[in-house]
Order: structure tokens, then C-alpha cells, then sequence
């Protein structure tokens, strides 16, 4: 304590050792009492008057504090409601994020099979043009081979063309030396005799002995200006005769025209269809292979036909050739070659 302490605070010390027998102690303890008791209304009626302010205070504030809570209550209320309806708007966002999380994932899955389609067909592509690249080299290299080929061929086909040019020339001048037109009369002869059409003396195409002096001397006096052609008509006009003139050979072999051609030309006609065969000169290269069709229709199968061949060699640079009609053919060149 900093400073002497109250009358009070030594009472409870002080009157309660004093007996009180004593008047004066009485009467002095009376009193204090009295004060005591007075100062101690006062303070009760203070304290009194104060929680009477407190409570008039504190039902101010109630009163307060009941329009802040209604007002907290409806606004609560209210704040109820809001959430209430944020619940139902975030189960309604929740169900739409699940929804889109799953098409989300679909289209993922999608793109992703989209994407190894396309890098396997890109792949698949690559590999298409590698090789498209691989063959076109290939092509290149195997075309500049060609070409090389090509050219090399023409150059040997230039030179063997000079030398068969050449051979020719020079076969051709032996056979018009060796060789007439009477001699394809009598190959022609030999050929249909072999063949059936008639015997040796109805088939004589090249004429009596007579006939065909007579002929040689007329193209030897030099009365026809070409003796080849003159020659020409003789057989023909024969081999005509002769076909007339013979049993059955005007009805299996219809003769066309005979005269000098440059290559052979023989139409096979088989029922609708009908296509030509053309021979070129074969093997040897001063003769030119012509071939000489004649047909025999037999009575038991109309389709059976008998095919001779001939060679003719080249006079005057043409060749003398038959051009025939027929259905089909079947080939016996090995026979007839050997018998010519």
C-alpha cells in the first residue's frame, strides 16, 4: 500500500477487539455503523440506479437487437433461398461438366483413332510414293535402256538393210537369168494335182508344147511390150479353163484374181467372222514366200479342207501370188515343200 489505509478498513480490527460495555464504544460503534450502513445505501441505490440505466440500456439494445435479428432472419431467410438455388445451379453445372467431361473424352477418343488413321494412311501414302518414285526411276533407267537398244537396232537394221538391198539385187538378177513364167504354170500344176483336183493331162495349165512355143516365141519376136504380163494373162486365162473344166474344182475353190503383188494376201473366212492373213518374205532372202491355198470340201464333213503351200521366188521386184477365198485351212507345207 502506498498510502495509510481507510477508517473502514481498520473497523473490522479495531470495534470488533473493543468490548462493547462501554458506552462510548457503543455510542462511537453506533455511529460508525450508521455511516456505514448509509454509505452502503448510497452505494446500493448508485449501483441500483445503474443496473436500472444498464437495464434500459440493454432493453434499448434488445430492442435493437430484435430489429437486427428480424432483419437477420429474413435476410437469412433470403440467404437461404439464394442458396438453395446456387445448390440447384451447381448440381445443374456439375451434371453439364460431367456431361461435357464424357463428350469431351468421346471426341478426345475420336481425334485420337482420327489421328492414327490419318498417320497410318499418311504412312501408308509415303510408302505408295517411295515406290511410285523407285518405279519411275526404274522406268527412266529401263526407258534410257530401250532408247539405247532402239538406237542400236536402228543402226544395225540400217547396215543389214544395206546388205539385204544389196543380196537382193543380186538373187533377183539370178532368177530372172534361171527362171520364167512358165515355171509357176507348172509348180501351180503339180500343186492342184497333189491336192486331187483332177490328173496331170486336165490340169495341163501351161498348154501343148505347142501353145506355150508359141507363146515363148511371141514374147521372144517381141509382140506384147511387157512379156511378163503377157505370160500373166496366159495362165490366168488357163488356170480359169481349167477350173471350169475340172469336177468339183469350182466348187470347193473360187478364184479371185491372180497378178503381181507386192506381198500375199489370203482371206479366211470362218461362218460371220471373217479376218486376213498377209505373209511377209520368210527365210531366205532371195525368196519371197507366197502361199497358195486350195480347198477340198468333203461330203461327209463340209468343214474338212486340204491346205497346200508353195513358194514362188520374185521376178521384177513383185511377186506372183494367188489371192484366195476359203473357210478355214489346215496346214501340209512340209509335203507339198518337199514334192516342189
Amino acid at each position: 500500500m502506498d498510502g495509510p489505509p481507510d477508517a473502514k478498513d481498520l473497523q473490522p480490527f479495531v470495534l470488533s477487539d473493543i468490548q462493547a460495555s462501554n458506552p462510548d464504544v457503543r455510542a462511537v460503534r453506533k455511529a460508525w455503523l450508521k455511516v456505514n450502513l448509509k454509505e452502503e445505501r448510497k452505494g446500493k441505490a448508485q449501483e441500483l440506479e445503474d443496473s436500472n440505466k444498464r437495464a434500459r440500456l440493454l432493453e434499448d439494445q434488445k430492442d435493437d437487437l430484435d430489429h437486427i435479428l428480424l432483419g437477420s432472419t429474413s435476410v437469412i431467410r433470403t440467404r437461404k433461398e439464394e442458396l438453395k438455388k446456387a445448390e440447384y445451379r451447381i448440381c445443374e453445372l456439375g451434371s453439364m461438366l460431367d456431361k461435357s467431361l464424357m463428350d469431351k473424352k468421346e471426341i478426345k477418343l475420336d481425334f485420337e483413332a482420327q489421328i492414327r488413321d490419318l498417320r497410318d494412311a499418311l504412312k501408308k501414302g509415303e510408302e505408295k510414293l517411295s515406290r511410285e518414285i523407285l518405279q519411275k526411276e526404274e522406268a527412266e533407267r529401263n526407258c534410257h535402256h530401250l532408247r539405247y537398244q532402239l538406237e542400236e537396232a536402228t543402226r544395225r537394221f540400217a547396215v543389214l538393210e544395206s546388205q539385204e538391198v544389196e543380196s537382193q539385187e543380186y538373187s533377183l538378177n539370178v532368177w530372172k537369168r534361171s527362171l520364167n513364167p512358165l515355171t509357176w504354170i507348172e509348180i501351180l500344176r503339180q500343186v492342184l494335182v497333189a491336192a486331187g483336183f483332177g490328173s496331170k493331162q486336165e490340169l495341163n495349165l501351161g498348154g501343148t508344147t505347142e501353145e506355150n512355143s508359141d507363146s515363148s516365141s511371141r514374147v521372144n519376136a517381141g509382140h506384147d511390150p511387157d512379156p511378163a504380163r503377157y505370160q500373166t494373162q496366159q495362165f490366168q486365162r488357163k488356170f480359169t479353163e481349167s477350173m471350169i473344166h475340172t469336177e468339183g474344182i469350182n466348187k470347193s475353190l473360187q478364184f479371185v484374181s491372180l497378178g503381181f503383188l507386192d506381198q500375199i494376201e489370203i482371206e479366211h473366212y470362218d461362218n460371220a467372222n471373217s479376218k486376213s492373213c498377209i505373209s511377209r518374205p520368210a527365210s531366205f532372202l532371195n525368196i519371197q514366200k507366197i502361199t497358195a491355198v486350195f480347198l477340198r470340201h468333203s461330203q461327209t464333213s463340209p468343214s474338212c479342207h486340204a491346205c497346200y503351200t508353195v513358194n514362188f521366188a520374185t521376178i521384177d521386184d513383185k511377186a506372183l501370188a494367188l489371192k484366195l477365198k476359203n473357210d478355214s485351212a489346215s496346214s501340209k507345207m512340209k509335203n507339198l515343200t518337199s514334192q516342189t
